[in-house]
């Protein structure tokens, strides 16, 4: 007999909103970084959400405590330690805080990793559906009301101070399209931006979940369930040149490699993506920003607006291709154990401008924690991604991981919970949770 499914349950995809749904709830809202006390758990500046943060993790391990040991990640706690104990004496100015918001990220990660085991990406993909689900409302009625008045109405302001924050949905007053330019490139419909800060991040997240859905189930798409349907709207809705490329490149590797799929099937789904993406290549903004980050000349570094930007106290994150320049640099100037986490020690800091920053996942992380600990920890993403698919089906299990790094290269996902939680999967060393009943 077929199980009925109430709406809270068809809504959320949990028929029990319990402890566990809504600690990881709150580590998805993280991945979001739309308000200060979402993002930033540094003891100094935010101590309450370092101590929630500490409590609610202790409670999740008093729960986890009888399913394995921590010791086992004893390695992990020694190397981070050594190179924290490093950057103590070589840092200009040792930033105490930001190293202890790292350990307590890292120590979550692992608690993570342990107590929901191969159920991670579950979690995950379901939370996602649900804010997607819950975006596309804000969405439409700040469309109709417009951003500031939504925008009114929140509790919270978001992080960067661009807008306001709902914590399930952010306003941001730079989306309101009365420029000429955003009218050129998205017309008159605003931008979704989600959960999340903006909404190339959004759309990010979505992406990553819609390849947890895939891997969960079995390498299948329904694409009526109402799952895939409100998490394939929300990306639309975004508006995000990264997501489009990112959701484009996934098909094409979840259609093309899938040993599922026939070869006829996979020759008329190649010739689907094919027209797909060309259409996608002819919307405005996926043709700027694409020239943009393939034009040398628009660089900050390159142009008149460096200097400018030196002589005020405005810090500006670069775009996509300089950034990974910039990095690649950093990663030149302390290669082995990086350079930490304090900006002030970058050799771009010191040698180009104070007021530039960069927000790429692939050589940021590396340029920061140093090929010592950061080539160790991508290939523990990749190994910990793929032993979380294969729990799933052995069909596919490098999707996670390719999808993470296309997206990474517009945006950092690599220091957040989740992202050290999938990693670290890749040490715990025996499957404690059977699989569910999962309804897709």
């Amino acid at each position: 007999m077929e199980k009925s499914i109430n709406f809270k349950e068809k809504i959320t995809g949990f028929s029990h909103l319990n402890f566990d749904y809504w600690f990881f709830f709150f580590v998805v809202l993280m991945l979001g970084r739309s308000t200060a006390f979402i993002c930033n758990f540094d003891p100094r500046s935010q101590p309450l959400s370092f101590i929630a943060l500490i409590l609610a993790s202790f409670t999740l391990w008093k729960k986890t405590k009888n399913y394995n040991k921590i010791a086992n990640y004893g390695i992990v706690f020694i190397f981070f330690t050594f190179w924290v104990i490093f950057h103590i004496f070589e840092d200009t100015a040792f930033q105490y805080g930001s190293y202890a918001q790292f350990g307590i990220k890292l120590f979550v990660g692992i608690i993570l990793a342990i107590h929901y085991n191969k159920m991670l990406i579950f979690y995950f993909w379901r939370i996602i559906s649900f804010l997607c689900t819950i975006s596309i409302p804000f969405w439409i009625i700040s469309n109709l009301i417009g951003v500031q008045n939504l925008g009114a109405l929140a509790p919270f302001d978001q992080w960067l101070g661009e807008g306001s924050s709902f914590l399930v949905y952010t306003t941001l007053e730079n989306l309101d399209n009365t420029s000429e330019r955003a009218q050129m490139l998205y017309g008159s419909i605003l931008r979704n931006p989600g959960f999340c800060w903006e909404p190339g991040r959004f759309a990010s997240s979505i992406v990553l979940a819609m390849t947890c859905y895939i891997i969960c189930n079995r390498g299948k798409i329904k694409w009526k369930s109402w799952a895939w349907l409100s998490m394939l709207v929300a990306l639309i809705s975004t508006q995000s040149t990264t997501g489009y490329v990112t959701f484009l490149a996934m098909m094409a590797f979840h259609y093309m490699f899938n040993a599922h799929v026939s070869v006829s099937r996979k020759f008329w789904n190649s010739l689907v993506m094919i027209i797909v993406t060309s259409l996608a290549l002819t919307l405005p903004f996926m043709q700027e920003k694409i020239m943009e980050n393939a034009d040398e000349s628009s660089w900050i570094t390159q142009s008149t607006e460096a200097e400018w930007i030196g002589k005020t106290d405005r810090v500006i994150t670069v775009d996509r291709s300089e950034g990974l320049y910039l990095d690649f640099l950093n990663l030149q100037y302390k290669p082995i154990m990086g350079y930490g986490l304090a900006n002030n020690d970058s050799y771009v800091y010191n040698f180009i401008s104070q007021n530039l920053t960069t927000s790429n996942g692939l050589l940021s992380p590396l340029s920061k924690l140093g090929l010592l600990l950061g080539i160790p920890y991508f290939l523990l993403f990749y190994f910990g991604t793929r032993k979380i698919s294969r729990e799933y089906s052995r069909n596919e299990t490098y999707l996670i991981f390719v999808v993470a790094m296309i997206f990474q290269y517009s945006y950092n996902y690599m220091f957040e919970i989740f992202f050290f939680a999938l990693a670290l999967y890749a040490m715990v060393k025996n499957n404690i949770i059977k699989t569910k009943e999962i309804q897709l």
